[in-house]
């Protein structure tokens, strides 16, 4: 008989044997699988096949009725939760679902986090292009997919796509969700990939340098932005208060950012201050959403609470 370590017992990181905690049986390693909500190595009797996703899951995330399916992703179909987990990688995800349902209009209204913070429960409200029909979508979008490509490529990766991010004026790229989900990206051991203050400082950077497409547009006179309110006010801004102006419009994650980059360029702002304060901002938001993508978003409510 097989000698018996618990799955998750101190001191053992490869057990000899995995035990059903349903129905008290035992099975070598090799017979062990994973729970793709969770990440666990478990017993096969122990997983269950979502009736929705038609995903592996632990029989203690399922829900008991005769087609078991993922209980987070349950109770936000049902309303019973509305938690916001994530929200940095909403516009990644609002992105991928609109494309695989042929264009149709959707917003995330909320979102589970797995307990590996590898995946989103998320439930979505999906409009017909016309806008008429109203139906509501429940699935489980995977994190790790969308950023293991980064581990070949690394910081200098991380580096260039907030780079090109940037540079799109007006217009963002999901940039941010792309920094979140690398920060929460883990191998098999559970040990981070990454290091969410070097993702901060690679991210933060090559933001900076993005938005001199902005910047160099207005100190040319050459870009072209309609003089809206939010424009008017935002160059009165930055020419008030200057760098101040510009480092706190860097740390928040609206795309407002442009037309400020765009307003000092304008007002002929220097390039070493431009660029120290939007570097300053850029920093300290990327740190923000790097740390949260690793510790999750409870991290970040902590500090106002």
């Amino acid at each position: 008989m097989l000698p018996l370590i618990p799955d998750g017992f101190p001191g053992s990181p490869i057990p000899c044997a995995t035990l059903s905690k349903a129905r008290g049986k035992v099975c070598a390693p090799v017979e062990a699988k994973s729970c793709l909500w969770s990440g666990r190595t478990c017993h096969p009797d122990d997983l269950r096949s979502c009736a929705l996703t038609g995903l592996p899951i632990y029989f203690s995330f399922a829900t008991t009725n005769r087609n078991p399916r993922l209980q987070p992703l349950v109770d936000l179909l049902d309303g019973i939760k509305r938690t916001t987990d994530g929200s940095a990688a909403w516009e990644a995800v609002t992105t991928k679902v609109s494309s695989a349902l042929g264009g149709a209009r959707c917003r995330v209204e909320a979102a589970v986090l797995s307990p590996d913070r590898q995946h989103l429960a998320v439930c979505s409200e999906v409009r017909t292009l016309l806008g008429f029909r109203v139906r509501q979508a429940g699935f489980v979008y995977s994190i790790r997919d969308q950023v293991e490509t980064l581990q070949k490529y690394g910081y200098p990766g991380l580096f260039g796509i907030n780079v090109l991010g940037s540079a799109t004026i007006v217009l963002p790229a999901p940039a941010l969700a792309i920094v979140f989900a690398t920060g929460a990206l883990r191998n098999s051991a559970g040990v981070l990939v990454f290091n969410p203050f070097w993702i901060g400082v690679a991210a933060g950077l090559g933001a900076t340098i993005g938005e001199f497409s902005g910047y160099g547009a207005g100190f040319s006179g050459q870009a072209v932005v309609e003089k809206t309110r939010l424009y008017l006010r935002l160059h009165e801004l930055t020419e008030r208060y200057g760098v101040i102006t510009i480092i706190i419009l860097a740390i928040q994650p609206l795309p407002i950012f442009d037309l400020a980059g765009v307003a000092a360029g304008t007002l002929k702002m220097s390039i070493p201050k431009f660029f120290l304060a939007t570097l300053i901002g850029k920093l300290i938001k990327m740190w923000i959403v790097a740390y949260a993508g690793a510790n999750g978003v409870e991290w970040v409510a902590q500090f106002f609470k």
